[in-house]
């Protein structure tokens, strides 16, 4: 890639990523992103740029290009004068106007991904809805400290007023009895942060096959980490065939989620361990997002919801 690029990396509004992935404007988002780390506004059709961007973009010929620049200029996304025959690049507060989107939130494109933009694009989708979930909780946890804090605060102070031997509490009493309580009411957040892959496709709009297919595209693209989890639910003495069978039966939201392993049975001192088998549950893996977010600096243009010549 000897193509002189201004820029090579972008920023990328988490609300533009996830319209551009739900909307199946993949390709055209890729044409757009090559252009716009070529220049912020001006690319011309004879540059060589221009020539280069089959292979930059691991398309098979200009044909292709065109196809998805058309389909960019009719999203107004980049305009074009036949004339000169430059390609005028729209700047990302204008689309953000074009679409409406307030929100500043975005991640960190690097040119390098230009090839594998479907799953950054699905990445961004899925660490921004697990930072999204980590922050709520945190957030909430940080509420309900305060708030414990507080009352616990007024509660022994009161306590201690009527106690002449004592008309004081010491702060870190008060805080440790209120993170005590604090934890107890903080049940529903969960142990660690991450989705099934029916959950992925929730978030994606797509097939549960498509969302298997791309959460291992988007490990092994470094977009994510994922970290399997598991629980033992129930422990044999020796392997039953129909176990299994009869366990999907019973709970059919299990089927596919089950296997056995070898275990040992922890026993008394100078007692030979017992091998036994374990019947073991597959939870939904943890997700730790490793791509980056950051926040644009600018507004949106909302003269951009007017048509750019």
């Amino acid at each position: 890639m000897n193509t002189d690029f201004k820029r090579t990396y972008q920023q990328i509004p988490t609300e533009f990523a996830t319209l551009v992935f739900h909307h199946k404007l993949v390709k055209p988002f890729q044409v757009y992103m090559y252009l716009k780390c070529c220049n912020d506004s001006i690319v011309n059709r004879n540059s060589d740029a221009f020539r280069k961007m089959p292979e930059v973009l691991g398309f098979k010929s200009h044909n292709t290009v065109n196809k998805y620049l058309r389909q960019a200029i009719r999203l107004n996304w980049i305009g074009y004068n036949a004339i000169s025959q430059n390609y005028f690049v729209r700047g990302i507060s204008i689309l953000r106007g074009m679409y409406g989107f307030h929100k500043r939130q975005s991640a960190l494109f690097h040119l390098k991904d230009i090839q594998v933009m479907e799953p950054f694009l699905a990445s961004v989708i899925v660490n921004n809805n697990i930072r999204n979930q980590k922050s709520y909780f945190e957030r909430k946890e940080s509420e309900r400290l305060k708030t414990a804090v507080k009352n616990t605060g007024a509660a022994l102070q009161v306590a201690a007023s009527s106690d002449s031997s004592q008309n004081w509490v010491p702060r870190r009493v008060i805080n440790q009895i209120a993170v005590t309580k604090s934890k107890k009411k903080n049940e529903e957040r969960p142990a660690y942060y991450g989705y099934s892959n029916r959950k992925i496709a929730s978030l994606l709009k797509c097939s549960k096959t498509k969302a298997t297919e791309l959460k291992q595209k988007m490990e092994q693209c470094g977009f994510i980490e994922t970290i399997p989890h598991t629980q033992v639910i129930a422990v044999l003495e020796k392997r039953d065939y129909a176990y299994r069978g009869n366990l999907y039966k019973a709970m059919p939201e299990l089927i596919g989620k089950v296997f056995f392993r070898v275990g040992v049975l922890k026993s008394k001192k100078n007692v030979r361990p017992k091998k036994v088998v374990e019947v073991v549950q597959q939870l939904y893996d943890e997700i730790v997002p490793k791509i980056k977010f950051t926040r644009v600096a600018t507004k949106p243009s909302w003269y951009a919801k007017q048509k750019v010549a």
